[in-house]
């Protein structure tokens, strides 16, 4: 079994991080009608701004999770792994890995996902995320969570 190790992102993984929201996000294009947002997000200022994990599996970067401050608390801003690495575990673990940073800072962080994005909502909604209300921003339909830390 390869070894995961979640850390820190560094400036080289945002190439990285672009293929896999490329290759994660790539489904929804055709039910959206144009990229999802975190196809085109700026991964290297994410790492200068902001606090963003990277998972690697056996040394190479298969997910990550960017967290960002606003005025109103915490947001999960982006979590993606990519397709090969779905399903055994990987996004519990960078989203454990976010919840253990939030934890001395906040009591609870939000994030919004596209409403399009089926799977994704009943992720969020196992792991205790509420719904808190949709709205239409951006061109997106995007339906926003908040989770008690």
């Amino acid at each position: 079994m390869p070894l995961v190790d979640i850390s820190v992102a560094k400036t080289d993984d945002a190439t990285a991080m672009r293929a896999i929201a490329a290759a994660a996000y790539q489904p929804y294009i055709a039910e959206i009608g144009r990229p999802p947002a975190p196809m085109l997000a700026d991964f290297g200022a994410h790492i200068n701004e902001n606090m963003c994990f990277v998972l690697r599996v056996g040394g190479v970067v298969c997910g990550y999770a960017i967290i960002i401050e606003k005025s109103d608390g915490y947001w999960l801003e982006n979590i993606a792994v990519h397709p090969e690495k779905q399903g055994c575990g990987n996004g519990l673990a960078l989203l454990k890995a976010a919840e253990d940073y939030l934890a001395p800072h906040a009591s609870f962080y939000q994030l919004y996902t596209n409403i399009a994005m089926h799977s994704n909502i009943i992720w969020y909604q196992q792991l205790g995320f509420k719904k808190i209300r949709e709205v239409q921003e951006e061109g997106f339909r995007r339906i926003y969570f908040k989770k008690k830390l």
